[in-house]
């Protein structure tokens, strides 16, 4: 291997909780990178469970309901990095 630094992959904007009534959109949404421009792969979660077809650095959902409220956290991750979590993002719904 080289002498140069590892590549990383860098969060510049992390996921926002917010406050959504019942019928709101949910939009959630990270920016990353990896310092080699490797393309990267997502996996966003809620409450702890991976949610199904979750894979791009987008998380929207049309219309909330009761059940989307949690805790959501995006899985960033390229072949040959070291995978990144990013902040958790709570959402509640009233």
């Amino acid at each position: 291997m080289g002498c140069g630094p590892k590549a990383v992959i860098n969060v510049s904007v992390q996921p926002t909780g917010a406050t959504l009534a019942v019928g709101d959109a949910l939009d959630l949404s990270v920016t990353a990178s990896a310092s080699n421009g490797a393309p990267l792969s997502y996996q966003w979660f809620k409450d702890g469970k991976a949610v199904p077809g979750a894979n791009a650095n987008t998380l929207t959902k049309a219309s909330v309901t009761a059940s989307d409220a949690g805790t959501y956290h995006v899985v960033i991750s390229s072949a040959a990095l070291a995978p990144v979590t990013s902040s958790d993002a709570v959402i509640a719904i009233s």
